[in-house]
């Protein structure tokens, strides 16, 4: 590229101005225009009477012929007003400044706050997930759980306790005490365990006061399945309290009834008046 220098001399004082900040143009600016009007003083013609009329001259020639004193002077009081002049620029620009910069830290503020925003909102999906992955694991635990109860009251359907006299009353119907008579299994487990809980309120009633007036002959001995059944109540009463369960979960344990078939089959093989020895 060829290299014009009557254009770079044209642009290079305009580039170098705009480089400043407006303020420091304005000062430069007022320094020009001051500095023109004490060139136009010192050009303009002064006169002074003297012993031998009249004399006039410009003034920066009364300027160089003066006393060394007043020389000083004017050389000082011009340095000052420019002096005071850029005192002014210095304040604004640092006024400016301060200004910009508590903009700036307005502005890092509102960002902190909306990275603070951010990251609360994430960590409370965190929160939301780590909840709801422990809703899950209890629920398919308390689900588990209610099957195993289920399988184990299945194997207590055949329990009979037998009072004295004969088998069977008149119409031929079964005199034995059965704790879980009338349960029939579904498909739903909660519904099962909720037949379980009816037939215990039902039959235990009757059991207890068989076994307090003496009326039962032979007692069941005390099987194993009864103390499995009890743990996985007790497992399923200690999830409901430490509250990891769903509400949904929840509300199908409270339908089911299976805290409370834990407190009955707990006072049930607590008391030793309803067994035989138990099985080997």
């Amino acid at each position: 590229m060829r290299f014009r220098p009557l254009k770079w001399i044209r642009v290079y004082p305009v580039y170098r101005l705009t480089r400043y900040d407006p303020l420091v143009r304005r000062g430069l600016l007022a320094t020009v225009l001051f500095l023109l009007a004490v060139s136009a003083y010192a050009l303009s013609i002064g006169c002074r009477t003297t012993d031998l009329g009249p004399d006039c001259r410009r003034q920066i020639a009364w300027f160089w012929s003066g006393a060394p004193n007043n020389f000083g002077d004017t050389l000082a009081g011009l340095a000052s007003a420019l002096a005071f002049l850029w005192i002014i620029v210095t304040v604004m620009l640092q006024s400016k400044e301060l200004a910009a910069q508590r903009q700036e830290l307005r502005l890092a503020r509102r960002e902190s706050a909306k990275m603070a925003a951010a990251l609360e909102a994430q960590a409370a999906v965190f929160r939301d997930e780590q909840r709801s992955r422990k809703e899950q694991e209890a629920d398919a635990l308390c689900r588990e759980l209610l099957e195993n109860v289920w399988e184990a009251a299945n194997e207590m359907l055949t329990w009979h306790w037998w009072p004295e006299g004969p088998h069977q009353n008149p119409y031929g119907e079964s005199t034995a005490v059965v704790l879980f008579s009338g349960v029939s299994g579904s498909t739903d487990t909660v519904e099962n365990i909720r037949r379980v809980y009816e037939a215990c309120q039902r039959n235990l009633p009757r059991l207890e006061r068989a076994i307090m007036n003496g009326e039962i002959a032979m007692k069941m001995p005390k099987p194993p399945v009864g103390t499995d059944i009890v743990n996985y109540l007790e497992r399923v009463s200690d999830l409901f309290e430490e509250g990891c369960m769903s509400l949904a979960q929840q509300a199908r344990l409270e339908r089911s009834n299976a805290l409370q078939i834990y407190d009955l089959l707990w006072n049930l093989f607590e008391d030793e008046r309803f067994w035989d020895e138990p099985l080997a």
